[in-house]
């Protein structure tokens, strides 16, 4: 994922308020395992919210006339430090594309910055860093903050440090890699084409691991999901880490694919007001051990959130992938999709008052169709129910653009009578994302 694209604001501002400490020791980490030319000062202390900063040094000379391109592999805000004399400092350009540059008109004797992510507890990790095209750090390393510490040190500050403060202009969740062919129909997914929707797996038996549910990736170490699904088979409780396993980036559940990623779990968070028997505040986040990848098959979506509404244009497209079983009682090998409407709490509630009266309530939707044969099922469980919100397209351009929201979670559905498997005639409950914002950026930030 790219640093900024090109709608930005910048701004210089001089004097004391520059980032560098004077004093404060900070530990050292190297990004790039062949360079010591870039160095990361992490901050020790720091609350949970913040854990996300650090400061990023290029300890080499920047000819005059250069550019610098750097990337990350999540949505970061920068603070940018040039160090100059009081007559003179570089000027900073942003180039347009969807790539972080910086233009130098004078020589710089090194670079600092401060980098921080968007997103609570999610470190964003370099993973490239060229001037003048000359790639700096040809091999990243992956989780560095989280691998090591070396020794400490302190900072130096700068005479007369410059600084320019980068916003992004817009998220960088939600956005599939993969070019869509097509419009959005029911029935079988395009490979990529949900990069955020993830197998969860559990084990409960000698007989190892099997699929249980889906779950939605939300930052490189969050999946979130609904909390009966890592609950209800383990008799209400919630299980251990190594219970439970996660697949990124999967679409044939029966094949074999390389650009799937397996990954472990450090914690299972279930949210303390869940209600197994109401299915009452159905939601839960998985921590995983080691960072997502991003690739063109695993990316993050964006976290619905109250307000959103009004960026909405109709008609709106509401979509909810999973392996669930389909009309012929069977689990699909590939990834289906299905188009599934959000409905008034009044309309569900009229189409069967005994079932949806006792489970209907303000911390869930409603959403699907009225026998129809299209919605969710057995398997479908935890996927997210996602949601385009367009950006807002620049005047003359033509073009339109946007990101995709998890609104909802599959929670609930009716079953066909005397029977455990779902009926495709009626509504679906779904975990209302914005009810827990609040819980959600908590739980990661810690």
């Amino acid at each position: 994922m790219i640093a900024l694209l090109l709608a930005c604001v910048l701004t210089l501002r001089g004097g004391d308020g520059a980032w560098t400490p004077e004093s404060l020791p900070l530990s050292t980490v190297y990004p790039c395992r062949h360079s010591r030319d870039i160095v990361l000062w992490v901050e020790p202390g720091l609350p949970p919210s913040k854990y996300n900063r650090y400061y990023m040094v290029l300890d080499t000379i920047v000819p005059a006339n250069s550019v610098m391109n750097v990337t990350f592999d999540s949505e970061v805000d920068i603070t940018l430090t040039l160090r100059s004399d009081e007559a003179k400092y570089s000027r900073v350009v942003l180039t347009d594309g969807d790539s972080f540059a910086l233009r130098f008109d004078n020589e710089q004797e090194g670079l600092s910055f401060t980098v921080q992510g968007t997103t609570p507890g999610d470190t964003p990790y370099l993973t490239a860093l060229s001037v003048n095209g000359v790639q700096l750090c040809d091999d990243p390393a992956v989780d560095y903050l989280r691998m090591y510490e070396a020794d400490k040190g302190v900072l130096k500050k700068s005479e007369h440090p410059w600084k320019a403060v980068i916003r992004r202009s817009k998220t960088q969740c939600g956005r599939p890699k993969v070019n869509r062919t097509g419009a959005i129909e029911n029935g079988l997914a395009q490979p990529g084409a949900w990069p955020w929707h993830t197998a969860v797996y559990i084990s409960n038996s000698r007989a190892g691991f099997r699929y249980i549910c889906g779950g939605t990736l939300i930052s490189k170490y969050f999946v979130v999901t609904v909390a009966h699904c890592i609950t209800v088979p383990f008799k209400g409780q919630k299980p251990a880490a190594e219970k439970v396993k996660v697949i990124l980036g999967l679409h044939d559940m029966n094949g074999t694919e390389s650009h799937s990623q397996t990954k472990k779990v450090e914690k299972l968070i279930v949210h303390e007001d869940f209600d197994k028997r109401r299915f009452y505040s159905d939601i839960a986040l998985i921590k995983l051990s080691s960072a997502a990848t991003l690739t063109s098959f695993v990316q993050p979506a964006c976290v619905w959130r109250s307000g959103l509404e009004s960026a909405l244009t109709e008609p709106t497209v509401e979509v909810v992938p999973g392996w669930g079983i389909d009309n012929d009682n069977t689990m699909p090998g590939p990834l289906q999709q299905a188009l599934l409407p959000i409905v008034s709490n009044d309309t569900c509630v009229r189409s069967n008052p005994s079932f949806y009266l006792k489970l209907l309530n303000e911390k869930n939707f409603c959403a699907g169709y009225h026998n129809n044969g299209t919605g969710v099922c057995n398997g479908d469980s935890g996927g997210g129910l996602v949601v385009y919100v367009p950006d807002r397209t620049e005047s003359g351009s033509g073009k339109e653009s946007g990101a995709w929201y998890v609104r909802g979670m599959a929670s609930l559905s009716q079953t066909v009578p005397n029977g455990f498997i779902c009926d495709p005639d009626q509504y679906s409950l779904f975990t209302d994302v914005a009810k827990f914002t609040d819980w959600i950026d908590a739980q990661m930030a810690e």
